[in-house]
């Protein structure tokens, strides 16, 4: 009898284990990409890591930053053991700001991957077996990084986001509003324009690489004023001194016309 309730204790032990663990992976659809997800935190912050799928993940994959699941939002900070591992279909994918740790053999078999774009400004834990530095396409992949944190990626001390050959830093387009006078020139942002005066208003786009490969995209709203001319008229007697100190003029002693 003892022996009978132990063995259907184990068996229930072991169902609710599978039922458990069922439950905590479920599926989420992003940008006509399905992603399954495995729960790793339940309680605040609610967390979850991207793992395997048994038909492969495909093309150019984007990892959201978050998923709701039964009404809650959870926080994507992981990928799993393996999750693209031989994805030969695999095109491109992109890591939220949120990883935090990446783990083997994740880029392995990828041979038709050609771009990683991982947004994290620190390096993401992992290890050298992150990716085989063997594979055929290996000098046909770029790992992307934010500018700021290129440095720390091409000095990760644990060796893992070294083992790209190719390492580029990428950044945001930044967009700036500005208002000069017309007859003023425009020197900021890496713009120099009407260097004469006789500004006009427009839009400039322009893009600036950097030595670490950081290509930063800028666009440029430029209004222009019009630049008036005021006329200020300033009288003495014949006998006084003259000593004008307005209107940005400084004149001491002397009669005449002045522009300013």
């Amino acid at each position: 009898m003892i022996k009978r309730l132990f063995v259907l204790l184990w068996l229930f032990i072991a169902y609710m284990s599978t039922s458990v663990q069922s439950q905590s992976v479920f599926s989420a659809d992003y940008l006509g990409q399905t992603i399954y997800y495995q729960i790793i935190s339940n309680i605040s912050p609610y967390k979850v890591a991207v793992v395997p799928t048994s038909s492969c993940y495909s093309g150019e994959l984007v990892i959201p930053d978050s998923v709701q699941n039964n009404g809650a939002y959870y926080m994507v900070t992981s990928i799993a053991n393996g999750t693209f591992y031989n994805c030969s279909s695999l095109i491109s994918v992109t890591l939220p700001a949120t990883i935090d740790f990446v783990g083997d053999s994740v880029f392995w078999g990828n041979t038709n991957l050609r771009a990683i774009y991982c947004n994290s400004l620190i390096p993401p834990f992992s290890t050298p077996n992150i990716y085989d530095k063997n594979i055929s396409n290996r000098d046909s992949l770029t790992l992307y990084v934010p500018c700021s944190s290129f440095e720390e990626y091409q000095s990760d001390t644990n060796n893992a986001w070294t083992r790209f050959l190719h390492l580029s830093g990428s950044a945001n387009a930044a967009v700036f509003w500005d208002t000069i006078c017309q007859n003023e020139s425009y020197n900021l942002h890496g713009f120099y324009k009407y260097p004469n005066g006789n500004a006009i208003s427009g839009i400039f786009d322009s893009t600036f690489v950097s030595d670490n490969g950081c290509a930063y995209s800028f666009t440029i709203h430029l209004h222009v004023k019009p630049a008036y001319r005021n006329n200020f008229y300033y009288y003495v007697c014949k006998t006084n001194n003259i000593h004008y100190h307005q209107n940005g003029f400084d004149v001491d002693g002397v009669t005449g016309t002045w522009t300013n």
